[in-house]
């Protein structure tokens, strides 16, 4: 059965892999200006496998800036508090 060019196979995911690890294209993915930029931009996009690769797994622009990686927010600090008995009648609370 002949694969369809638009298939995106284990192959083409390990060489995308590639790009997104190569230094001059993670540099002109970041910076988004500069030598490293026009050359990917320009000349590396067009001949280099790796970067097809990545433009056809993530179908994304290869010089699109990278994407944040999401991260869980930290839970807040949990501090317990003490209550401490003052004069008069008011009291304090504070972390111990």
């Amino acid at each position: 059965m002949p694969m369809n060019e638009s298939e995106i196979t284990d192959r083409d995911r390990a060489m995308a892999q590639w790009c997104v690890e190569c230094p001059v294209c993670t540099r002109a993915r970041r910076n988004q200006h500069g030598v490293a930029f026009w050359f990917v931009k320009q000349v590396e996009g067009s001949v280099c496998p790796f970067c097809q690769a990545y433009e056809k797994s993530t179908a994304a622009n290869r010089m699109s800036p990278p994407i944040p990686k999401m991260t869980q927010p930290e839970p807040p600090l949990q501090c317990p508090l003490r209550i401490v008995a003052t004069r008069g009648k008011r009291s304090a609370a504070f972390c111990a």
